[in-house]
């Protein structure tokens, strides 16, 4: 069984996080994936969060009609950081015998070895980088060497280049803008009826 783990903070989940997401599945051809917010994501430090209830409920609404995916809260199920080495393990004896990836964006290549227990991540699923516009996947041998040699492999892969971050919709709500071609109808509709993210905040985030 092929299984990819997406996880992130979803803050809020977005269209380029469906079309990265929709195209790699597509071309992978996924048995299962998994969507999960993170609870208390230990690289994210925003005074302009939207509370885990909300993001959760909110990436269910953003990838509802996405067969194949399953929207899980087991980020939620523990205290402390949500640190992905945890996670993987949690889904790895959930579904043992299965082949695990995990799918991020082209921050993660350069980010990757400051994640907590990184090397023993590539040692728990094979590591799926999709291309972000701004972020070229080159440079890091210290993680292509690890990736090498853990057995599990990694790959960077074109993926859709939509240049949306949820750091720029926390922005534009603030600012009053049009989220037009950003976000899913049920996800904007879900915010303006919450009324979240009502002030502005300079952290960056994906």
């Amino acid at each position: 069984m092929r299984i990819a783990f997406f996880g992130g903070s979803f803050n809020p989940p977005h269209l380029a996080h469906r079309a990265i997401l929709a195209h790699l599945m597509a071309r992978f051809q996924f048995d299962l994936t998994l969507v999960a917010p993170a609870y208390s994501p230990p690289h994210k430090r925003n005074l302009n969060q939207a509370s885990f209830e909300d993001r959760l409920a909110m990436t269910r609404l953003a990838f509802a009609d996405m067969e194949g995916v399953e929207v899980s809260d087991l980020e939620s199920r523990r205290q402390g950081p949500s640190y992905t080495v945890d996670t993987l393990a949690k889904i790895g004896q959930r579904y043992p015998d299965s082949q695990l990836y995990l799918v991020t964006g082209g921050d993660a290549y350069h980010q990757f070895c400051t994640w907590h227990r990184w090397e023993d991540i590539l040692g728990q699923a094979c590591l799926i980088i999709a291309r972000r516009p701004g972020y070229p996947l080159t440079g890091n041998l210290v993680l292509e060497e690890a990736a090498a040699k853990s057995g599990q492999g990694m790959i960077l892969t074109s993926a859709p280049q939509l240049a949306i971050s949820s750091t720029a919709i926390r922005t534009r709500l603030a600012q009053g803008d049009s989220l037009e071609g950003w976000l899913a109808d049920a996800v904007a509709g879900y915010i303006q009826a919450k009324h979240l993210y009502q002030m502005e905040d300079d952290h960056l985030e994906v």
